[in-house]
């Protein structure tokens, strides 16, 4: 397995290479007739999926903070002893319970 995951790493590196040397295109970008931008095309594009993978991260941080606090919150009622409810009986060792009769085992 380990060796598969060598050579789709190395696979994607060679693709990814090969996508930029063939894009060397120089591209311009203008933004309102105020900001240009001059790049090859590879260059643009890398850079527009990186700042799309940072505001994607960035939108689901607010999530993933309440998942942690949710979490910890389970957490911490989790590590908390249960106290018996009033609806359940105790448990009584047999020798001290006294509806149990002598001649019958079963306390029937």
């Amino acid at each position: 397995m380990r060796w598969f995951l060598t050579l789709s790493k190395l696979l994607a590196f060679f693709l990814l290479f090969v996508f930029a040397l063939q894009n060397t295109q120089v591209v311009q970008l203008t933004f309102f007739s105020i900001w240009h931008w001059q790049a090859p095309l590879a260059l643009v594009l890398f850079s527009f999926f990186v700042l799309g993978v940072a505001l994607g991260i960035l939108a689901l941080l607010p999530r993933l903070w309440h998942w942690r606090r949710t979490s910890r919150k389970w957490q911490a009622q989790a590590e908390q002893p249960v106290p018996p409810s009033a609806t359940e009986p105790a448990l009584v060792p047999p020798a001290a319970r006294t509806d149990i009769q002598e001649g019958n085992p079963h306390g029937v």
